[in-house]
């Protein structure tokens, strides 16, 4: 009797050390699963995927030859540079007896520490689903300082729940984050010459900036080349440089022939609706060509609180974004192209 593991939601991601001047982390190329025993890596039974910065897959993998109880499902990645992943781990359990179909999933809940028992922990509400790939709110005001487990579990159409998955995070109550007011910021043109070292721009002491620059062209090579702008805030700490491709043509209606760049967008006419939102929310934008796009909303520590990848058209596309999770306040949503190139908008949240 053939028997199957169904459902089986998998998620992995690779993380890279880099230094200030590193290039960006390699993209997944490949992946392979195996079931118990490690085989040794290149050696699993391969699963297909695309040059990706992250994979999110959902697997029907066979389990002929397994006995019936439980085992270990492991699943890594190899990134462009030829490094492995460590294996991500999975239990599952084979019922011999039985051949099962897949149900939806229909509810689900958390808890922290200890376990209150199946259907008493803190639900998360309805769900109607195959698989769950959703960011959610939990509040950790009544945990104490120090290390907690969290657990989530889910149950199916047949009344059958999961095991539970765990999760280790820490609670900081003596350090409570405070966003600092931006008090400088500077610019470079593609090389970094190290933070503090870019052209300084003028601003005032505020919260953020939106606000437009006389930036000075210096003699570069014509062609593409990228503008870097970063702030510092009054801790002394200064962000991620914000990148944007340029392109430097000659002025030829000068007399002295200068330089001129010209910012290349990713995409043009954005705009959210409605803005301040209770919850959903619409960003409406003009795509330049057909490619992907990752969506990020940060709140205003610097937190990214929701990120979504889409596909978009060439032309007018228009994202819904769920709001619902999240505390009321004042969100910066990122729109980023394949090219890492970026545009941002704010959006407010009542």
């Amino acid at each position: 009797m053939k028997k199957y593991l169904l459902g089986c939601l998998l998620f992995a991601s690779c993380l890279l050390k880099e230094s200030i001047f590193a290039q960006a982390p390699a993209k997944i190329t490949a992946a392979e699963y195996f079931i118990d025993l490690d085989p040794g890596t290149g050696n699993g039974s391969p699963i297909v995927v695309g040059a990706t910065d992250s994979a999110s897959l959902n697997l029907t993998l066979f389990t002929n030859g397994l006995s019936g109880g439980f085992h270990q499902l492991f699943i890594r990645f190899e990134d462009a540079n030829g490094l492995w992943s460590i294996a991500e781990q999975r239990t599952f359990y084979i019922d011999s007896t039985k051949t099962y179909k897949a149900a939806k999933l229909t509810a689900g809940e958390y808890f922290f520490d200890k376990d209150p028992g199946i259907t008493k922990a803190t639900s998360l509400g309805a769900i109607n689903t195959d698989s769950v790939n959703k960011q959610y709110s939990l509040s950790t005001g009544a945990l104490k300082g120090g290390f907690h487990q969290l657990f989530i579990r889910f149950k199916d159409s047949s009344n059958h729940w999961s095991i539970a998955e765990q999760r280790s995070f820490y609670v900081d109550k003596d350090s409570i984050v405070k966003p600092s007011p931006i008090i400088a910021g500077e610019y470079f043109f593609t090389k970094d010459s190290g933070v503090g070292k870019g052209t300084p721009l003028i601003i005032s002491k505020t919260d953020s900036v939106n606000q437009t620059f006389n930036i000075t062209v210096p003699n570069l090579t014509l062609g593409k080349q990228f503008l870097e702008i970063r702030f510092k805030d009054s801790s002394g700490k200064w962000s991620i440089a914000e990148s944007r491709k340029i392109t430097i043509v000659n002025n030829f209606n000068s007399a002295n022939q200068n330089a001129t760049a010209i910012q290349e967008k990713p995409v043009t006419v954005m705009s959210i609706y409605p803005n301040p939102t209770n919850g959903n929310a619409y960003l409406v934008f003009n795509a330049l060509k057909n490619e992907k796009f990752s969506i990020v909303i940060f709140d205003i520590a610097g937190k990214a609180v929701l990120a979504k990848e889409i596909i978009a058209g060439k032309g007018t596309n228009k994202i819904l974004l769920d709001l619902h999770g999240m505390i009321p306040g004042s969100y910066v949503v990122n729109v980023i192209n394949e090219a890492h190139e970026q545009q941002t908008l704010k959006i407010i949240k009542q």
